[in-house]
């Protein structure tokens, strides 16, 4: 389990990096981060770089789980905005924003917008407790999102 995480982690480590170069590459890094793409690679990134740091420590006895520490709130944090904002993502761009742009399948398109469901399978594998309150980060993480959406532009911001 131990390797499966920093197998995940590492994963998303070089898909970070690799959409990060890809956006260098087409001289469009001063927008990268106004797309809820990216903001969630980055919170992918975080989510399963935790996960692989948190599970080791617990694997050579090194976490004191008696008490929800601010390392695990953040995990199941990361872990309730990630899978969600995943499964979003990627059927809101295949299904709506890939036929409308006419964009092309490159392998920083399949990293960005395919492989965040791999989040959801993890979700599965780890067998996360949900509840009905929970609900309330993913809707704070969107309106945020909403409301940089919003004030980007009248600031004079562009899109590419």
């Amino acid at each position: 389990y131990v390797i499966y995480r920093w197998f995940l982690a590492m994963f998303y480590l070089f898909s970070f990096i690799f959409s990060f170069c890809t956006t260098i590459d087409r001289g469009e890094l001063k927008v990268h981060f106004i797309y809820l793409t990216n903001w969630c690679m980055l919170a992918n990134l975080i989510f399963t770089v935790l996960g692989a740091v948190l599970v080791t420590l617990h694997y050579f006895k090194r976490l004191k789980t008696d008490k929800m520490s601010t390392p695990l709130k953040t995990y199941w944090f990361l872990s309730i905005i990630c899978s969600l904002y995943a499964i979003l993502i990627t059927f809101t761009y295949w299904a709506i924003l890939y036929w409308k742009d006419n964009n092309t399948i490159d392998m920083n398109n399949v990293l960005i917008h395919m492989t965040n469901c791999l989040l959801v399978i993890d979700i599965l594998v780890v067998k996360h407790k949900w509840n009905l309150a929970q609900f309330v980060w993913p809707l704070a993480f969107g309106c945020v999102f909403l409301g940089f959406s919003f004030v980007y532009p009248h600031l004079g911001g562009v899109n590419r």
